[in-house]
């Protein structure tokens, strides 16, 4: 079973499994990304009796379009304001590459009912590489220029309407052309290339997310809830050891390195759903 809701700040959030559940799984999805990014697990994940699954678009992607300021100061004050519900007494929240920067930036500002922490290819400054690492030195000029796209959109210059990017399906129709190649090529023109996201993606919006994704992560000695993490073998933005030397710092955290390059829900699914499935047993 599958709802839609809205926030009061415009961010729009599905709901799967037990509509009423006392306990709640959030999962942030990444750059220029949304919410269909965890349609498959959500799919297939064996949940604990009353638990439900809230899956937002975060502001600026997806169906919560926005075109002024976002960053990770809106989409924490989102996901405040979605949570901030009765009938959730507890809370597991997780993401994957900008959302799991987001979840991780959540539990350090505030703890209280969460029972764990999800990363899933966490993008930390300390281990970024390759363009990533250039980017991170660039974010005024990031900034900056998402503030000229802004300025343009406030006087009428703007896309109408963008497609809709549906990554259940472009996850399935990716794994079958890997398979048929026999390469990870049409992952990396699918899923590695700027110009695909801006179909879909507001200019600004798409900016500032880049932007928030590079930004300094506070002290993990602020995280203290248990924590579960994947990590990529063949990191593409991030080195897989710098990553988990530095995850390792985390209390009570276990770590799950997978063959991927970075998109590990599209390219180990049953793997990441059996884990998880494992792990969200013992938060009962």
């Amino acid at each position: 079973m599958c709802s839609e809701h809205w926030t009061a700040s415009g961010m729009f959030y599905r709901c799967y499994g037990d509509q009423s559940g006392g306990t709640a799984l959030v999962l942030c999805h990444g750059l220029a990304s949304n919410g269909s990014r965890w349609q498959e697990l959500c799919n297939q994940l064996v949940l604990p009796a009353g638990w439900r699954i809230l899956v937002p678009d975060l502001r600026g992607h997806g169906r919560s379009d926005w075109r002024g300021r976002v960053g990770n100061r809106q989409w924490l004050e989102d996901l405040e304001q979605m949570l901030d519900d009765p009938s959730i007494a507890r809370y597991v929240i997780g993401g994957h590459c900008l959302g799991a920067n987001l979840a991780l930036r959540y539990v350090a500002r505030t703890s209280a009912g969460c029972l764990g922490l999800v990363l899933v290819e966490p993008m930390l400054p300390q281990a970024l590489q390759g363009f990533m690492r250039v980017l991170s030195s660039c974010g005024g000029l990031l900034s900056g220029v998402a503030a000229l796209i802004r300025l343009g959109n406030r006087i009428g210059i703007y896309r109408r309407v963008l497609p809709r990017l549906d990554l259940f399906e472009l996850d399935r129709s990716t794994r079958a052309a890997m398979q048929l190649e026999g390469t990870d090529h049409p992952l990396r023109r699918r899923y590695a290339a700027p110009l695909h996201d801006l179909r879909y993606t507001h200019s600004a919006a798409y900016l500032q997310a880049l932007r928030a994704t590079l930004q300094a992560l506070p002290s993990f000695e602020a995280v203290k809830v248990p924590c579960l993490a994947f990590i990529s073998t063949s990191g593409l933005f991030g080195d897989p050891l710098r990553t988990c030397l530095a995850l390792s710092q985390l209390p009570n955290v276990v770590i799950h390195e997978l063959m991927a390059r970075h998109w590990i829900p599209t390219e180990q699914p049953d793997a990441l759903c059996q884990i998880f499935s494992d792990w969200l047993s013992s938060r009962k």
